[in-house]
């Protein structure tokens, strides 16, 4: 068990998990083909760093990001980005692959709350959480 008073490493969530990412431009010539002996190739990642309070930090490979017909993508694969200004209520968010499992979804939906602590949501918090949550309306 990790928490915030007892961290676990990157060395030992790589251990644990297996990260694997699917290329977009992958799953574009994938669903183009008309073969039938297709299959999806996914790449691993690796993970980088941990912060037991937020979040895991992946990298991946750009040179080992595979195609669906087993070579090397070509394509420019552009990085995610966190934003350097928080968000404000009422404003515009956009959620990719929502709900789960379902790939290549979107959904836009507002924010309703920007600043709220992992407290706010929640009575319990045996692993000391102690991220800001943005709170977004998603209905149905």
């Amino acid at each position: 068990m990790f928490y915030v008073g007892k961290p676990i490493t990157a060395q030992e969530v790589q251990d644990m998990f297996s990260v694997k990412i699917l290329c977009e431009h992958h799953e574009n010539c994938f669903r183009a083909s008309e073969r039938r002996d297709k299959q999806r190739y996914y790449n691993i990642a690796r993970v980088l760093e941990i912060d037991c309070n937020k979040d895991l930090l992946l990298q991946i490979d750009a040179c080992a990001i595979m195609l669906f017909n087993g070579c090397t993508c070509p394509h420019a694969h552009r990085l995610l980005l966190p934003s350097h200004s928080p968000a404000s209520a009422l404003e515009t968010a956009i959620m990719v692959s929502w709900p789960p499992r379902r790939p290549r979804i979107s959904t836009i939906r507002e924010i309703s709350h920007y600043g709220r602590d992992y407290d706010d949501e929640s009575s319990t918090n045996p692993h000391g959480y102690g991220m800001t949550l943005v709170k977004v309306n998603i209905l149905g």
